[in-house]
């Protein structure tokens, strides 16, 4: 019976209003199929006969709900992603944030949707190779999956999150060990066990994880930079700027947004100054 069921335009449409209103992500027709093979588990898992069973059950069981979002939402990163990046933010936005900051020898830093804390845990690896003696850094990384935010909590990696990032830096800041194919530290001997990385305690320290929507404010004081790369590709106009609007309320003046190589701002109307590919600066 579960494999025969399929994903039907009408249910995908439910599916798509659900998201629009609980996250403001826009779901196109294109992602019919991502949303049927994300979802299939959870079917199979309550037994529902269809994904209209399914729409209603999540509706009237919050849990499920989030599980749904969750299922939906779920993407895969890895270390140090867009490397061109954090090449601009070692050579002109770090030494510039050291002076801007040099009184208070503290920087604020946001990954916006931060997944599975692959991009927040790189900014506290990077601060602690290139942050001078005596400056306090403040790490916060955010998601609105809280399944993603659990395994950024647990800091355990297959070996591809890792296998962009430079070798001397796996060693001085992750251990091997066995986990299941998820990524989980894996119990015992199991058979379908494979490499994993865990990183160390003195990163994960560094990062605060808590869950937020990127259609609401953060309420958490201004930050010096924020990374928010490759979510709003999943919002249309309106949401994206609502997005862009509140990140542009949660940064210094003079504070640093970083998106996604496939993202920008044409056409959204908002006082941030162009620096490179995919790095803007809140105007004063």
């Amino acid at each position: 019976m579960f494999e025969q069921q399929v994903l039907r335009p009408e249910e995908f449409a439910l599916f798509k209003k659900l998201m629009y209103e609980r996250t403001g992500i826009f779901l196109n027709e294109t992602k019919l199929a991502l949303v049927a093979n994300r979802l299939r588990a959870r079917l199979r898992l309550l037994k529902l006969p269809s994904y209209r069973a399914y729409y209603e059950y999540a509706r009237g069981h919050e849990d499920e709900l989030t599980a749904c979002i969750d299922a939906i939402t779920t993407n895969e990163t890895y270390f140090f992603r867009e490397p061109r990046q954090w090449a601009y933010f070692e050579t002109d936005m770090l030494p510039a944030l050291l002076r801007r900051n040099a009184k208070t020898k503290t920087l604020r830093i946001w990954s916006a949707a931060c997944s599975t804390g692959e991009e927040p845990y790189s900014v506290a690896i990077f601060l602690k190779e290139h942050l001078p003696p005596g400056w306090r850094p403040e790490i916060t990384g955010s998601d609105i999956n809280s399944e993603v935010l659990a395994r950024a909590k647990a800091a355990v990696y297959r070996p591809y999150a890792v296998a962009k990032t430079d070798p001397a830096l796996v060693r001085k800041y992750f251990t091997e060990e066995k986990t299941d194919p998820e990524g989980r530290p894996a119990a015992g001997s199991e058979p379908r066990a494979a490499e994993g990385y865990r990183l160390s305690a003195a990163v994960r320290a560094m990062v605060r994880l808590e869950p937020h929507n990127l259609l609401k404010k953060k309420p958490s004081g201004k930050f010096d930079v924020i990374l928010c790369r490759n979510v709003l590709i999943y919002f249309n106009d309106e949401s994206k700027r609502r997005v862009l609007a509140n990140l542009y309320d949660a940064l210094t003046p003079g504070g640093y947004l970083l998106l996604g190589a496939a993202e920008g701002m044409l056409g959204m109307n908002l006082i941030f100054k162009p620096l490179r590919l995919s790095v803007y600066q809140r105007t004063e």
